[in-house]
């Protein structure tokens, strides 16, 4: 059976992650997706993520330590990999 291989190994800035290349949708605006963004800009919503990051670096800070986040549905793990570093 013949069929494309949509996984790819990238280097991300995220370090090594597998990555969907089909993972993308075209519109007239410009393409979207989790795998798009990777593979295109090196990161998925970074800024989205990084605001994450800092709030719950606040979190830490003023309830001394005792912090938890779930990333409901998640797609690859984008924002869970960058909440854990």
């Amino acid at each position: 059976m013949k069929r494309p291989l949509p996984f790819i190994l990238a280097a991300t800035n995220n370090g090594t992650m597998i990555i969907n290349h089909l993972d993308r949708h075209d519109t007239s605006q410009g393409s979207y997706g989790v795998g798009f963004q990777f593979l295109n800009y090196g990161s998925f919503d970074s800024e989205e993520i990084d605001l994450c990051v800092n709030l719950l670096k606040l979190r830490r800070k003023y309830y001394e330590g005792y912090v938890f986040a779930i990333d409901c549905g998640a797609n690859i793990g984008a924002h869970t990999i960058k909440w854990a570093i």
